[in-house]
This record gives C-alpha cells, sequence and structure tokens, in this order.
C-alpha cells in the first residue's frame, strides 16, 4: 500500500514538472514569435506578416511531422483512446515512450504555431503514459503485474493531467471520472485525488503562479454602483444561456463530424497530411496577425480579458459586438477544423474560450439594453464558458472547474442551473464529443448500463 502513494506522489511531481517544461517552451514560442514579427518603420507590416505566418506555418508543420516521424498514436486528444483503454481494451503503443514524446513535442509546436487547440487532452494522455513508463521501473513492478491496480494508477493519472492543466485538483478528478470512464469504483477516489493535489501543489511550488486561482476575478468589488452578486430577474437570462449554449454544444459536435465525413470523402483531404497543416494553419495566422480583435494575446489573454468586470477598450475598436461576434464564429469554424488535423490536439480550452466569448456578448447586449440592472459581463462571460463547455463535453465538472480557475463563488448558482440545463439540452441530440470521436475512430468501449432492463424484473412464488 505504500508503495502504491509513494508512486502516486511521483507521478504527481512527473506530471507537473513536464506541465511547466511544456508551459515554458510554449510561452518561448509564442513571445519568440513576437520578437520576430516586431519590425518597426514603413512597409514593414508586409514583412512582419510574412514572418508571422512562416513562423507559425514551420511550428505546425514540426507538430505534423513528429506524429508521423515519432508516433502516429500521438494524434489527436488521446481522451478517446484512454478511455477505451480503462474499459479493458489494450492499445499497446498509446500510452508508449514514443507516443509519450511525439505527443509533448507536437504539443508544443501546435500551440506554439498559434492553432485553435488546447491541453488537457494531450496533458491526459501524457500523464497516462508517464505512469506506465514508471510502471516499469523495478520498485513499482507490482503495479504493473496486477491489472486492476494498473487501471487504478492510470485514472488517477488522468485526473492529475486536468489538475495540472487548470489548477484544479478537485475538478480534474470529477472531470477525468466523467470523460474517461462509463463506471468508476469509489475507492479509486482516494487515489485520484492524491495524485491531483500532488501534481498541482508542486505546479504551484516550482511555478510562479503559486496557490492563487488562474483568472482570478474580484466580481464582488465591481465598481459598478449598488453591486450585488447578481438579480433575481438575472437567473432568467442564466438559464437560458444553458438552454441555447447546450444546443450550440451539440451543434459544434455535429459541426466536427461533419467535417471528419468530408475530410473521409475526398482522398485529398484525408491523405494529404501536410495539405490539411498547411491550409488551417495559414488561415489562423491571416486571422490573428489582424488587429481587428486582439487574437494576438493567446489563449490566457483573452480569457483575462473576457472574465474582468473592466470595460474592454481593446474589444471596443470599431464596435465590441461585432468583434465578439467575429471573434465567435471565426473561433469556432477554426477550433472544428483544428482539432481534426493530424497533430496532437485538446479542445476544451477552445471550447472554454468560444463559451466565454459567447457569454460576454450576451453580458454586454443586457447590459446595453437594459441600464438600470447592476449588470456585469465578465459574470456572464464565466457562465457561458461553463455551459457551452458542458454542452460539448456533457461535463458538470466543468462548473467546478470553473471556480477553481477563477477563485469566484458569488456567481455559484448561476454557473450551476447553466451547466445543468446545458447538459442536458445536449443530451437530447447525443452523445458528447469525446464519445463521438471514439465512436468515429471505432473504438470499443464499455456501454452505459441499462437499468430498466436488469432491474424491472417480474418474480413470481
Amino acid at each position: 500500500m505504500e508503495q502504491t502513494w509513494f508512486f502516486l506522489m511521483i507521478l504527481g511531481f512527473a506530471t507537473a514538472m513536464v506541465f511547466l517544461t511544456i508551459d515554458m517552451a510554449i510561452v518561448g514560442a509564442q513571445e519568440a514569435q513576437r520578437r520576430i514579427t516586431s519590425w518597426q518603420g514603413g512597409g514593414m507590416f508586409i514583412i512582419n506578416g510574412f514572418l508571422w505566418i512562416v513562423y507559425s506555418l514551420v511550428f505546425c508543420l514540426l507538430s505534423g511531422a513528429t506524429v508521423q516521424y515519432i508516433s502516429p498514436f500521438a494524434v489527436g486528444s488521446g481522451i478517446p483512446e484512454v478511455k477505451s483503454i480503462l474499459s479493458g481494451l489494450h492499445l499497446r503503443y498509446y500510452l508508449s515512450f514514443r507516443a509519450l514524446t511525439a505527443k509533448i513535442i507536437g504539443l508544443v509546436c501546435a500551440i506554439g504555431g498559434g492553432l485553435y487547440v488546447g491541453r488537457e487532452g494531450p496533458y491526459v494522455v501524457i500523464s497516462a503514459a508517464l505512469a506506465n513508463a514508471l510502471s516499469k521501473f523495478g520498485p513499482f513492478r507490482r503495479i504493473r503485474q496486477d491489472q486492476q491496480l494498473r487501471f487504478q494508477v492510470l485514472s488517477a493519472a488522468c485526473a492529475a493531467g486536468v489538475a495540472t492543466t487548470f489548477g484544479a485538483p478537485v475538478g480534474g478528478v470529477l472531470f477525468s471520472i466523467e470523460v474517461t470512464s462509463t463506471y468508476y469504483l469509489v475507492q479509486n477516489l482516494w487515489k485520484g485525488f492524491f495524485t491531483s493535489v500532488s501534481a498541482a501543489l508542486f505546479v504551484a511550488i516550482i511555478g510562479d503562479r503559486g496557490l492563487s486561482a488562474l483568472f482570478n476575478t474580484r466580481f464582488s468589488e465591481s465598481q459598478y454602483s449598488g453591486y450585488t452578486a447578481f438579480e433575481s430577474r438575472e437567473l432568467v437570462a442564466f438559464a437560458w444561456i444553458g438552454v441555447i449554449f447546450g444546443g450550440l454544444g451539440a451543434l459544434f459536435i455535429q459541426t466536427v463530424a461533419r467535417w471528419n465525413s468530408f475530410k473521409k470523402q475526398y482522398k485529398i483531404l484525408s491523405t494529404d497530411r501536410y495539405g490539411q497543416i498547411i491550409a488551417v494553419s495559414v488561415a489562423t495566422s491571416i486571422v490573428t496577425l489582424t488587429n481587428f480583435v486582439p487574437m494576438y494575446k493567446g489563449q490566457n489573454g483573452i480569457i483575462s480579458d473576457l472574465f474582468t468586470d473592466q470595460p474592454l477598450p481593446e474589444w471596443s475598436q470599431p464596435n465590441i459586438f461585432v468583434n465578439l461576434s467575429f471573434y465567435i464564429v471565426i473561433s469556432f469554424i477554426l477550433t472544428a477544423m483544428s482539432i481534426t488535423l493530424p497533430i496532437p490536439a485538446g479542445l476544451y480550452t477552445p471550447v472554454f474560450l468560444i463559451g466565454a466569448a459567447s457569454g460576454r456578448l450576451v453580458g454586454e447586449v443586457i447590459a446595453a439594453l437594459v441600464p438600470s440592472w447592476s449588470v456585469v459581463p465578465g459574470a456572464y462571460a464565466v457562465v457561458g464558458a461553463a455551459a457551452f463547455s458542458a454542452g460539448v463535453t456533457r461535463t458538470l465538472s466543468t462548473s467546478v472547474i470553473v471556480f477553481e480557475l477563477t477563485g469566484q463563488l458569488s456567481h455559484m448558482l448561476p454557473v450551476l442551473i447553466s451547466v445543468l440545463l446545458a447538459t442536458a439540452v445536449g443530451n437530447i441530440f447525443g452523445p458528447n464529443v469525446y464519445d463521438r470521436l471514439l465512436q468515429g475512430k471505432g473504438l470499443p468501449y464499455l456501454p452505459g448500463f441499462n437499468a430498466e432492463r436488469y432491474f424491472n424484473l417480474n418474480f413470481s412464488t
């Protein structure tokens, strides 16, 4: 037993170190791009624009090359494959050292190149691959030989991967349970919490984030006069956000599925991996290059903007409603295209961003139409991010992740209402995005338990 807990602590430390290394590499790549394209003077805009596009293109092509030449099993999010593994399917190479290496390098290059992809899926696989690699060492061979214990450790590793992504150990455990497990043994819960807390604690101690929330909001200290957390009548707006964003989440899943089907119909789209990457990379670079909206800030910078309770002057030229609408539409399209590229790519963060921008737009509209209300658009961004993410992933743990991300509990009720409604509405239209991707890849997994079939039985004496 002591050996298992020691293993989980080492796993948490290893996951934290890999996360910090990846994060440092991504930040370095993005800062290098800004320095290279900061030439001043007449006519330099064209040169800077060319360098911006070429820089992004090189990184994105490197991401595709790592998948092709190091390990083809590193492609995509990886969460569907982990769900199959935890269902008992033996996928030998998905957690190999080559797949781990390709996942790390490919993810750094993809995000460093500016593609609209996230980190949470690859981090889940990276953490699981680290657990698989550590179990090969002599002192921990018992874990590898015991199949039940091995699955418990892999499940705990998934929780650590999500926890390091968002700095949310509680939400990380719950999210990993919802997206990687059809069934979950309660006795595994302590292992998951221990590993995720260890990983998040090491990130906080070693990194520069500290123990504060990643996007610390201060809605309760808003500058709005007579401000309260929210007015009772606003609950109707929050409820409608849940309903509408749940439907939009289902639309996003359908868009991804249709795009995948469209690519399979045309051989050039399904076989020319580098052509796909070049097309999406150039389109993304052109969009982020324009100063129409501050998309050059990157994912964390945009989320910080949207979650603030202050006005957004950078988003107000020429008009904040136009800018937010443009960002939502472009992000929706580019995310759907980027996560289907043959590269390591998560989807939670870009989906979170789309929801945050959509919620902020709703908040700005309500504030403009009903100035007598004490509306804080940043609060609507938080609720929108949670609702749209729940509509896509169908995870109630999204609400917990939002609480830990923002350190904001004043809007707990609106977030919970919107997440519940978004999940319920989304379920009407079909499975979540991870199960849809899993079905598209033809991977088996444990189906849901039909309680009515097995418990609605009549016995006669």
